[in-house]
């Protein structure tokens, strides 16, 4: 990778052109390509419910957000969740990553999203 790597940006370069296609990843790009692989609505994710498939996308949406853009906690946490605390990114993202280490088929599905968004 590039040391001048800037987070949420990826850039593909098509064989037929010259000039490569810049993709830039943002929070609601992440919140739609999440809730349609797991097949949640996007409304639960702003909504106080706390199944585990809506906490699950939560937790998902947390640690891409924080991977994959250059926004401030407080910024993924208003346009992510609503009007949540910035603590809840860091939660999301921490749970998510302790997952992933614990559970293999979650970082498949974690990974599989990831592959989505780029």
């Amino acid at each position: 990778m590039s040391p001048y790597a800037i987070p949420g940006l990826i850039i593909e370069k098509k064989e037929s052109e010259e000039i490569p296609e810049i993709k830039i990843i943002t929070v609601e790009i992440i919140v739609d390509t999440v809730c349609s692989y797991l097949n949640e609505p996007k409304e639960n994710i702003k909504k106080k419910i706390r199944k585990r498939e809506v906490v699950k996308c939560r937790h998902i949406i947390g640690y891409l957000s924080i991977k994959h853009t250059d926004l401030s906690l407080k910024n993924i946490a208003e346009q992510a969740f609503g009007h949540r605390d910035h603590s809840m990114v860091i939660y999301y993202s921490k749970t998510c990553r302790d997952r992933m280490d614990t559970e293999p088929p979650f970082k498949f599905q974690v990974r599989q999203i990831e592959k989505l968004l780029t």
